[in-house]
């Protein structure tokens, strides 16, 4: 049956990521601001694991400060979300968030996937109206965060010219506000679920069973994507074959995240989950680094206390797996 090690311990314990990281161009007066508006669950890039791409998790609590970042591009696609912290009303935001992509402003009021594709101009973002702390995430497909500012930063933490400027501008901004996906950009702006074009109906049934799916994406709901999917698991697994040991042509960074804002370590429920047949059981929030070719699952979601988040991303058009065990 094998041992089973907790947590990040063990040979392959390293592709286990629990603790808070912090990124390496956050400045102490970056880490300050950032304290004001959002509390950070996670964070990965290749400084934390080389070879990986960068990816942020946090708790929104707040209105997000004037001086936030501005307007700005990356040189690669961005995937940004916008969740609500309510599994039993995951399409309900729980807050108001102005998101500006292109000079188009749009008011998002439910949970929404954005895809940003290089050169592509967004924010400012405002948040506002939170009623209760939303779930954010960003996924950029770089070691690490990087933006193109105007002014040349790339935290986008503006100096107190820059923020006056900025403020005057938005004060004679009489631009209308496009609600949730409408507009031109709104192309970008995923609030449906959609379903991977792999599962068949009897295997989105067994799903329904133990999660629920948040948002969904791919090439196939906005051309030129890569995929990530992200639901919440709400009851364990069931018994039986479920999706067995495989690799990818493509890095996959895994998540499980708990629910509860004011206790980001526990994740209230266990995850039996298998990297190059070494099983851990994971406790405590968890990001997982799978390299390209390396050998992952089965997976057992089990003693749930509470719904707990769950996303994977595959730097892939569409989700594809080299199976050496079957199923879903």
């Amino acid at each position: 049956m094998g041992d089973i090690i907790m947590n990040n311990g063990g040979k392959y314990g390293r592709h286990f990521i629990q603790e808070v990281q912090e990124p390496r161009h956050f400045t102490p007066r970056d880490h300050e601001f950032y304290k004001m508006f959002a509390k950070r669950i996670m964070y990965i890039d290749s400084n934390i694991f080389p070879g990986a791409f960068q990816m942020n998790t946090v708790w929104y609590h707040s209105p997000l400060p004037p001086e936030g970042p501005g307007e700005h591009t990356h040189d690669f696609p961005e995937l940004l979300g916008f969740y609500s912290a309510d599994p039993n009303d995951p399409d309900d935001l729980g807050a108001e968030v102005e998101f500006t992509i292109e000079g188009e402003k749009h008011l998002i009021t439910k949970s929404t996937m954005i895809f940003i594709p290089a050169g592509v101009k967004h924010l400012p973002m405002a948040l506002k109206n939170i009623r209760r702390p939303i779930l954010h995430f960003g996924v950029c497909l770089n070691p690490e965060y990087a933006a193109n500012y105007s002014d040349g930063s790339v935290t986008g933490l503006k100096d107190e010219a820059a923020v006056a400027k900025m403020l005057a501008e938005a004060a004679n901004d009489t631009g209308e506000v496009v609600m949730n996906d409408g507009g031109e950009y709104g192309k970008y702006i995923i609030q449906k679920v959609h379903e991977p074009a792999h599962m068949t109906p009897e295997r989105q049934e067994a799903y329904r069973k133990f999660a629920r799916r948040i948002m969904y994406m791919d090439t196939n709901v906005v051309p030129g994507a890569f995929q990530m999917n992200s639901s919440w698991y709400f009851g364990p697994t069931p018994d039986g074959p479920g999706h067995g040991e495989h690799t990818h042509d493509s890095p996959e960074l895994i998540g499980f995240l708990s629910s509860d804002f004011n206790d980001r370590e526990n994740l209230g429920a266990e995850v039996e989950f298998t990297i190059e047949g070494e099983k851990h059981l994971l406790t405590k929030s968890t990001m997982i680094f799978v390299p390209a070719g390396m050998r992952h699952l089965p997976m057992v979601v089990k003693n749930v206390k509470r719904p707990i988040f769950h996303f994977s991303i595959c730097l892939e058009g569409e989700y594809v797996d080299k199976l050496t065990g079957r199923e879903l």
